[in-house]
């Protein structure tokens, strides 16, 4: 494994401020400083190749997706989403597609607190997906398809679940 850090977290570090509103006062959450971000797993089977996908055919996509957050102490934190994805047609498997994509992050927050720890999850979620979704619809393509366009998750029903 090669790991290349082009910036050094402790000069480069993009804030997320989280921030609650509430009808009657405003509540102040600590900040989110993303520390980094990577790619923690990826699977790709194309088990159909060579052969391709009848034109006439369109396949049953199925997604799943989970939040794990790990406290790695001293305020900081990893969040991983995984999302898994597979396409078939009748019985046939067309691509199985396994990515989880993480992100470190700082910030201080009571995870003892579920809504602290809710809103932590959701707000970080939000972050990594745009990159999740860019790395899924580059290797469906790569894998010789038509990208794979992931619509936004609600991240609020995934953390329920």
């Amino acid at each position: 494994m090669i790991f290349i850090n082009f910036f050094n977290p402790n000069i480069v570090k993009m804030v997320i401020n989280m921030k609650k509103n509430s009808t009657n006062k405003q509540s102040k959450n600590p900040n989110l400083n993303v520390v980094k971000q990577y790619i923690k797993d990826l699977s790709f089977e194309n088990p159909l190749s060579p052969k391709t996908v009848p034109a006439n055919i369109e396949p049953e996509v199925k997604f799943d997706i989970e939040l794990s957050l790990t406290n790695l102490g001293k305020n900081m934190h990893e969040l991983n989403l995984k999302i898994k994805a597979d396409a078939k047609f009748d019985e046939n498997i067309i691509f199985l597609l396994e990515l989880q994509y993480a992100g470190l992050f700082s910030s201080e927050f009571d995870e003892k607190k579920d809504n602290d720890k809710k809103y932590f999850v959701i707000e970080a979620a939000h972050f990594l997906f745009p990159f999740a979704r860019s790395i899924i619809a580059d290797v469906t393509k790569d894998g010789g398809f038509n990208p794979l366009i992931i619509q936004p998750f609600d991240f609020e029903k995934v953390y329920k679940s």
